[in-house]
């Protein structure tokens, strides 16, 4: 008997591989995205679909509330 292997998408409190997580995305936001992270040499970088930056700044500060909202005291 072959087991089928399902990934884990519920919520979670600890870290996961950038490489699922990026694979788990395609395909999922069709109107932008826009990627923060850490380089291997431990620079802060990011990569985006969109071109300007007043409406990067926007998604920064509506993911910041909700980040806050969601994991915030």
């Amino acid at each position: 008997m072959t087991a089928k292997i399902l990934g884990f998408t519920g919520d979670t409190t600890l870290d996961i591989d950038p490489d699922q997580v990026l694979r788990a995305a395609v395909g999922r936001y069709p109107n932008g995205v826009f990627v923060l992270g850490w380089t291997a040499d431990g620079d802060l970088a990011f990569a985006s679909s969109i071109a300007e930056a007043k409406d990067l700044n926007w998604m920064l500060d509506l993911a910041k509330r909700d980040i806050l909202e969601t994991y915030g005291d």
